[in-house]
């Protein structure tokens, strides 16, 4: 393994080193050496060992090399150099890198031998602590302990309730998130270093690995017993560098129903996989058919939560048991399967379940309309998305006929602030569709012009009731005169005597399916214009 100049400057630390090396022209060297004779057998992956006054000429003949210099009266040491006192010898210094490059060398050939011979990720940390001597922590996924340095002592809280529980509870991740912990480690597929004090105690260094994008597995180092430097960060890095292998043999030994349930979902979510027979033959994996009755869910983090995507995963698959849960590029699919008669009734049951789940990620959640092949997953994913994209628009938008929030949610799912429907949104996403092309159409529609009207006479009457309101009520009541009463406040022969006078007043025929279809969807296509999403 090349060591870096880092480490060499700590291994020379005690005996006065002084660094000339530019921070732009850190290197790993290979080997310490004497100098050759001839300078045209240089190489820049050695670091030469020699008195200050030989490398200013071998420098000037063979720019570029590094060197570790004893300090012998000459002024202007070349850069990449590391200058020590004149009380040092060649000898003793080249002794002591040697001794260096070989200890590192060493551990770093055990820790790849151990990856080799199939070493759990304890064994990997138990080969970690001689040579790190800060506490290392494995976690997987949803923050839970796979492992950690044996021999440890903390007086810090957060490592401490780690500790207790076996896995960070959803205060410590709520405070990771609002630390901007996450939004670094979604960002960076290397090292992260945390400064001391933003939560921990201690400074730390951290690596996520992933599978097809989705955090799975992390390494923490917690600089409790020695402090966080340069030397210590490559030295993690060495480290994380086997782990890495480590953790990508630990995924290729996973059960083989594991990965044809994960690779399943994700062949049938990209249509990499169209054929009916196939899809059957790898569904009876996991007691699936091609033909039955499904939706799926899409659920996206609304901040730099995403890295607690491995948590909402595993607690999908307990809460669920019954769907199946991928995670591809940070955002989670849950594909639900119902008997045909409960569909409706075990769909509302687990979103219901899921809500808690949703409201401590910071998370919604989209849901497809029904389906019934396997082979229209990547759709029905499509319609979630939808469902996102529009029901976002759409919450908290209704200024004109707001009805009470208590009674309208028997009839619409769609003001949910965390679940948005795709059936909800659908008359929506259609008008979205057709007004792109045909907009003046859309707005010359007679029935946009009734609504129209009877919102602006609302804004100037000063009666008691709202006709928009009214009308809208009764429309999503089915023309139901009581249920229509119950939701406005009022008595049921009052409904139907307002609707009366607007059927006068707008000359319609309320009793025309035509005529209550084109109200609804101009009354849609008023509160699409609300969330500015119309041309």
């Amino acid at each position: 393994m090349p060591v870096t100049t880092a480490l060499v400057f700590e291994a020379l630390s005690q005996l006065g080193a002084r660094s000339y090396v530019p921070p732009a022209d850190v290197r790993r060297y290979l080997m310490p050496s004497i100098l050759p004779h001839d300078p045209a057998a240089m190489s820049r992956d050695c670091l030469y060992v020699c008195p200050l006054s030989d490398a200013i000429a071998y420098d000037a003949a063979f720019p570029g090399c590094h060197y570790v210099c004893i300090d012998d009266g000459c002024d202007l040491p070349p850069r990449g150099s590391i200058v020590l006192p004149s009380s040092a010898s060649v000898e003793h210094t080249f002794a002591r890198l040697a001794e260096e490059f070989t200890r590192i060398g060493h551990w770093e050939a055990e820790l790849h031998a151990a990856v080799v011979r199939g070493c759990d990720y304890q064994q990997m940390v138990d080969l970690a602590e001689p040579i790190l001597s800060n506490i290392i922590v494995v976690m997987d996924g949803s923050f839970a302990q796979l492992a950690i340095t044996r021999n440890h002592q903390t007086d810090d809280w957060l490592l401490s309730q780690f500790l207790e529980h076996g896995y960070h509870s959803e205060e410590v991740l709520r405070s990771f998130r609002e630390a901007g912990f996450f939004d670094a480690y979604s960002k960076e597929f290397g090292i992260v270093v945390n400064a001391v004090g933003r939560l921990c105690r201690y400074a730390t260094a951290g690596r996520w690995y992933r599978s097809h994008g989705v955090p799975q597995v992390s390494t923490v180092m917690i600089c409790n017993a020695r402090g966080l430097s340069k030397a210590e960060v490559d030295l993690f890095q060495i480290f994380t560098d086997a782990f890495s292998l480590c953790v990508s043999l630990h995924q290729q030994r996973q059960t083989e129903g594991y990965h044809a349930y994960d690779s399943l979902l994700l062949d049938l979510l990209q249509e990499t996989i169209t054929d009916p027979a196939v899809v059957g033959g790898r569904a009876k994996c996991f007691g699936l058919t091609s033909q039955g009755t499904y939706d799926v869910y899409k659920i996206v983090f609304q901040d730099t939560a995403r890295l607690a995507v491995g948590r909402m995963v595993h607690s999908l698959s307990e809460i669920l048991p019954r769907s199946l849960v991928v995670a591809p590029d940070f955002d989670v699919v849950v594909l639900n399967r119902y008997k045909l008669e409960m569909a409706e009734q075990q769909s509302v049951s687990n979103l219901a379940a899921m809500r808690p789940l949703l409201e401590n990620h910071n998370a919604h959640c989209g849901v497809s309309g029904l389906f019934y092949n396997l082979t229209d997953l990547r759709k029905a994913a499509v319609q979630a998305s939808c469902a996102l994209i529009m029901g976002g628009k759409l919450v908290g938008t209704r200024n004109f006929w707001r009805l009470p929030e208590k009674g309208l949610a028997h009839y619409e799912h769609k003001r949910d602030d965390l679940i948005y429907r795709y059936l909800d949104v659908l008359p929506y996403q259609l008008i979205e569709f057709g007004q792109r092309a045909t907009f003046d159409l859309f707005w010359s529609n007679p029935y946009v012009q009734i609504v129209e009207r009877l919102m602006k006479r609302d804004e100037k009457s000063h009666g008691v009731y709202s006709y928009a309101q009214l009308l809208y009520a009764w429309l999503l009541t089915e023309r139901c005169a009581t249920k229509a009463a119950e939701l406005l406040c009022m008595n049921r022969g009052t409904v139907l005597y307002h609707v009366r006078k607007i059927a006068e007043l707008t000359d319609l025929s309320l009793d025309d399916p035509s005529t209550r279809f084109g109200l609804l969807l101009a009354f849609h296509l008023v509160e699409l214009r609300a969330t500015g999403a119309t041309g």
